[in-house]
């Protein structure tokens, strides 16, 4: 598989060139997101996807506010740390900026702590890093997820949520399948969520779609919860879920023997 036909996981990314003009990340009308139940939310065999009520409600908006502020000032003196140590041992800009794919196929500036040395190619991806020399600090970043923590004043400013499918790359997402593209910017994306706790983590995003595709159709506060719950316990070294563990928390329902949705298998 080369890189240019396989999907690519934007975590790992560095210093990006300016990003020039993408064709097929469609822009999404926010009128053809149809919202439904979240209890009885399904995934349609042919690649639709019903979005649950409370992945665009006022509610979680809410909600991420009610965490994202006490988090991003808690959280602070830590970050300024961390960003006077990378400037440091990568003697660049400790902070990094990407253009991503937001909400409705709308790009954003996605801002991470520095954790690969500017040197590293923009294109990089999990299987491209294992040949890539890291070092203690850029390992322990990584490892930690404290690189994640600039994004927690995204979720303030309203271009990610704390829980959602993780933001890519235009270009990287251009290479996706456009129906999955679509799916998955209906909803903000997020700091964290199915797939990122998950054990297709060690691969890449579209290697897995089923994880996006159920937190779209299955997104509720309860699911939230777990999902960041299942985030804190990660970095302090549990195992990773399995789409087994994610079902049984978006207690998904099965269609009814004769209807024509089912939830994908994890395969």
């Amino acid at each position: 598989m080369t890189a240019a036909s396989r999907p690519w996981d934007p975590a790992l990314a560095a210093e990006p060139d300016p990003p020039g003009p993408v064709t097929g990340v469609p822009e999404l009308d926010p009128s053809d997101v149809d919202l439904v139940d979240p209890g009885r939310a399904t995934l349609d065999v042919a690649g639709t996807v019903e979005v649950s009520a409370w992945a665009t409600s006022p509610a979680k908006r809410a909600f991420d506010l009610a965490l994202a502020i006490p988090l991003a000032l808690v959280t602070l003196p830590v970050l300024v740390v961390l960003c006077a140590v990378s400037a440091v041992v990568f003697r660049a800009n400790p902070l990094f900026t990407q253009e991503r794919i937001g909400l409705d196929g709308r790009r954003f500036r996605f801002v991470k702590l520095r954790s690969l040395a500017a040197s590293v190619p923009s294109d990089i991806d999990k299987y491209a890093l294992a040949s890539q020399p890291l070092g203690r600090w850029g390992s322990f970043v990584r490892r930690s997820h404290l690189d994640e923590l600039p994004q927690l004043w995204l979720v303030l400013a309203g271009q990610m949520s704390l829980v959602g499918p993780r933001p890519e790359l235009p270009a990287i997402a251009a290479t996706f399948d456009a129906d999955f593209v679509r799916r998955r910017a209906r909803v903000r994306p997020g700091v964290t969520g199915l797939w990122q706790v998950s054990e297709a983590a060690r691969g890449l995003i579209g290697e897995a779609p089923q994880f996006d595709d159920l937190y779209v159709a299955s997104a509720s506060v309860r699911l939230d919860l777990w999902v960041l719950i299942r985030t804190c316990a990660a970095a302090l070294g549990a195992a990773a879920a399995t789409f087994e563990d994610c079902l049984s928390a978006a207690d998904h329902r099965t269609p009814d023997a004769g209807s024509s949705s089912s939830v994908p298998s994890a395969g």
